[in-house]
């Protein structure tokens, strides 16, 4: 804010997101093995190397509100699974959950600033994470997309190049 919302422009250093989303899990453990019987988010890699080209503290940020967000939306009603994996020039972060979901109307609106789709859990939030978010992973030249996930629930990608 003292900046008048301008950013300095990010850092383009190795950023291992295997170790990345390890850290940013790490608050949210306890909470999350309360939703799921003591176990934790699986987390898995299948990308040779799981190093992008980005900035740490944009990634660190993302990644804590992705898992805030799965935290308060999706783990009430189901599972939630990370994977990290590459192509095409791309290192990919992948949050599938099978909570329950959204609606199309608010797939569409999700990265709107200020908007809060309908939930279910009962939770609040002020409608800028999401599109904070987005507007990090395009700043280090990648994106942040949603798809709906089937028979329920959605799946966020974290895109960032290698």
């Amino acid at each position: 804010l003292r900046l008048g919302g301008k950013r300095p422009p990010p850092e383009r250093v190795p950023v291992d997101l295997a170790a990345a989303c390890r850290e940013a899990y790490a608050p949210y453990r306890e909470d999350f093995r309360d939703h799921f019987g003591g176990e934790d988010v699986e987390i898995s890699c299948t990308a040779p190397s799981a190093a992008a080209t980005a900035d740490p503290t944009l990634v660190a940020q993302t990644l804590w509100n992705l898992f805030g967000n799965e935290l308060k939306y999706a783990a009430p009603f189901g599972r939630v699974k990370v994977r990290i994996e590459e192509g095409g020039g791309k290192v990919c972060v992948v949050f599938a959950d099978e909570g329950p979901g959204m609606s199309p109307r608010d797939r569409r609106r999700a990265f709107d600033r200020y908007f809060r789709g309908r939930s279910k859990s009962g939770k609040g939030g002020f409608g800028i994470g999401l599109c904070t978010a987005r507007e990090f992973a395009r700043a280090m030249g990648g994106d942040l997309t949603l798809a709906a996930n089937d028979p329920h629930g959605c799946v966020f990608t974290l895109e960032l190049p290698k």
